[in-house]
């Protein structure tokens, strides 16, 4: 509009000019329209290069950004921002257009001091980001506004000719903020920092600028800007403190970050000490499946300021083993708990030695992404060594252990066991084999100390051997457990003048749970003067404290031989060797004196839903408890005899013992067997372990 006005001013102008200003008010009109219309003009101007300026303090203050210093200069103010950038406010004119921010925490424009609102009713964003910049303009005489980049206009206030009032009302600060007040008295207010405090900056603890962290409470440092504020910003309550997590890499899931707790805060020499608690972290932040970036807030009032995020760190609890490494030196050396974890088919020397906190794994590629159970790593004791020790050291020293897990592991030739253990012991995915004790449990033995604990699952015992109690599997003492899931128990044998129990042998005070294993072909081999024809087999349990739960087992096909007195062991003289020639399981079905399950008298003990072999279908359990219990639990079983026990498997001469015929109307699904199978829900061979709703017998699914 006004360009058209100075052309009617340039026209009467060249009139003039020709025939002279007889008219000394026109001319003087004439220049002060010029002059008001420049001045409205450069208000225009203003006011849209301001509506900018807005937007700019908007998008810091989503930023969360800190002024570090303002300059005035005239009726100009510069501020000087914390990611180094600036804003200059100028004193200008325009409407009494502001800022706000709404209860969504979110800054929207407002018009004499009430929200702006669009053609469809609602409020404008003001972030530069991603809201609508307005456009002013003067016509008429009158301030319009536009929401659509001009194509329509609403008329607002009417446009004053001169200076008009400051688009900014005030701006001031003090020592820790600063406060913009616009026209219509709405404010935005910007942080100085926090007591006096302009930065606050992580210390790196590595090269690549990442922090140390942990699962347990670990310390952060950052650097205080000034140092000397650092003691104030310690003082402050740890309420105002946040220090927020957020996963990266590849866990993208809901609830993928958190807030951590300030266990405590402290500053020396310019530095901010901040203690946190990470026992709430993911775990698998140890084993770099993924990673983490923290960042520290503190917020005192409406006065804050951040770190921003920084990459974290965490211990490697991963120690990776190859061929030809030294396996006892890596556990030696692992800072716990942590995971050794050994490449398939990498074969070691026992005796190996375990320590509290350990996981020992096998079977994994060579890149230790994937673990094949089919190429287990290996620990020979060439029959001279006990294969693995866990709570007992070189010295035969004792001490209890926690946590410790053996997995993916093929343990042969062991001269005095397999494994060897005191504490608890988890022992999964293993295979267990040709091993030997010149006393108790041939493939594992803890001995008669309180509270051993033992977990065995998923596993083959097979061909192990004893020369007293427990040819697979030895254990007992006051308040000891053995928890025994989904393992084959194969060809074990005790074979002694006093020996007895073929496969697992439970000694006084142990509580032992089995659930879902199959017991087949173990040997109990009594031979001396002394041996008497007490059939012991092949699982049996003391009394004095004893409890036993067995649900869900196929114990079948298992012999107790009597070849005679001493001067009769020259007859058989390949009775050690392993596995059991099949000359003498022949000769041990003809003789076959046995009973499957055997316990003492006044044991506690549970006995349901097994598959249960023997000689005598009316003493397939013996002397479990009082005669009445032993009937219960033996109405509760299914009994098939051993010279018939190969029908219940598919192929038991060919390592078959998938269960076939009356084993397919045995086993549960109680709450005490998924219980017991709840972290092992496959069989043995990863076939998941339900089938329409029904768990079967052994340790193979149909």
């Amino acid at each position: 509009m006004k360009r058209i006005i100075n052309l009617l001013v340039v026209a009467t102008m060249c009139t003039l000019s020709v025939t002279g200003c007889y008219d000394a008010t026109l001319c003087s009109d004439l220049s002060e329209l010029d002059s008001r219309l420049t001045n409205l003009e450069n208000q225009m101007f203003e006011a849209n290069q301001t509506i900018g300026t807005l937007q700019e303090l908007v998008l810091n203050l989503n930023k969360k950004l800190f002024v570090n210093s303002v300059k005035q200069t005239g009726n100009d103010y510069v501020l000087s921002f914390s990611d180094g950038s600036t804003v200059t406010i100028k004193d200008s004119a325009s409407p009494e257009i502001g800022v706000k921010k709404d209860s969504d925490g979110t800054y929207y424009w407002t018009l004499n001091g009430e929200w702006l609102l669009d053609s469809n009713g609602a409020k404008i964003n003001a972030s530069a980001a991603d809201g609508i910049t307005p456009q002013l303009k003067i016509e008429g005489g009158y301030w319009y506004i536009s929401y659509d980049n001009g194509k329509s206009w609403s008329k607002l206030d009417k446009a004053k000719g001169e200076d008009g009032d400051s688009f900014f009302k005030s701006v001031t600060w003090d020592d820790n903020f600063v406060y913009i007040t616009f026209q219509d008295n709405t404010s935005v207010t910007f942080s100085r920092g926090l007591n006096g405090v302009k930065a606050i900056t992580a210390v790196p603890d590595y090269s690549d600028g990442s922090v140390k962290a942990s699962l347990e409470p670990f310390t952060l440092r950052f650097d205080v800007v000034p140092a000397a504020a650092a003691a104030s910003l310690a003082a402050i309550s740890p309420d105002y403190y946040q220090l927020n997590i957020a996963y990266t890499i590849t866990k993208a899931a809901a609830g993928d970050r958190l807030q951590l707790p300030i266990k405590s805060i402290e500053s020396a020499d310019g530095q901010l000490l901040v203690t946190a608690d990470g026992t709430s972290l993911d775990y698998q932040l140890e084993y770099e499946v993924f990673g983490a970036s923290a960042s520290l807030n503190i917020c005192e009032l409406n006065n804050g300021i951040t770190s921003g995020y920084f990459p974290l760190r965490f211990k490697s609890r991963v120690i990776k083993v190859y061929a030809g490494d030294n396996l006892q030196n890596a556990i030696d050396k692992a800072e716990t708990p942590a995971e050794v974890r050994v490449v398939g088919g990498a074969v070691f020397q026992g005796p190996i030695y375990l320590k509290d906190r350990i996981k020992l794994s096998g079977g994994w590629n060579h890149s230790f992404t994937e673990q094949d159970l089919n190429n287990r790593s290996v620990i020979d004791g060439h029959y001279s060594h006990c294969c693995l020790y866990s709570g007992i050291d070189a010295n035969n020293h004792r001490e209890d252990t926690e946590d410790v897990t053996v997995s993916g592991f093929e343990i042969r030739n062991g001269g005095k066991s397999g494994i060897y253990f005191h504490g608890r012991l988890a022992v999964e995915y293993c295979w267990i084999h040709n091993c030997f004790s010149s006393g108790r449990g041939g493939g594992i033995q803890f001995s008669e100390y309180s509270r051993d604990d033992l977990l065995l699952a998923n596993s083959i015992l097979e061909y192990n051997k004893a020369d007293g109690h427990g040819g697979a599997l030895f254990g007992g003492g006051s308040n000891s457990r053995m928890v025994v899931v989904n393992c084959l128990f194969r060809g074990n044998a005790s074979i002694a003048q006093y020996g007895y129990t073929a496969a697992i042998h439970g000694q006084s005070g142990v509580q032992a749970y089995l659930i879902n294993n199959t017991i087949v072909h173990n040997v109990n081999w009594r031979d001396g003067s002394s041996a008497t024809s007490t059939p012991w087999s092949a699982v049996y349990f003391r009394n004095n404290g004893t409890h036993i739960e067995m649900v869900n087992n196929i114990v079948a096909g298992n012999y107790y031989f009597l070849p005679g007195v001493a001067n009769d062991w020259e007859n058989y003289p390949d009775r050690y060797e392993m596995p059991i020639k099949p000359m003498f399981i022949m000769e041990m079905q003809e003789a076959s004196i046995d009973l499957s399950v055997i316990g003492s008298y006044d044991m506690d003990y549970v006995c349901r839903s097994n598959l249960l072999g023997g000689s005598d279908p009316n003493r397939f359990i013996y002397r479990a408890g009082t005669d009445e219990a032993r009937d219960a639990a033996q109405a509760a079983c299914t009994f098939v005899p051993n010279w018939e026990f190969d029908t219940i498997f598919v192929d038991a001469e060919n390592g078959d013992f998938r269960p076939a015929g009356p084993a397919l109307n045995v086993g549960e699904s109680s709450e005490f067997v998924l219980e017991a199978l709840k972290n092992y829900p496959t069989d043995l061979a990863g076939k998941p372990r339900s089938t329409n709703g029904v768990i079967y017998a052994g340790c193979y699914q149909p």
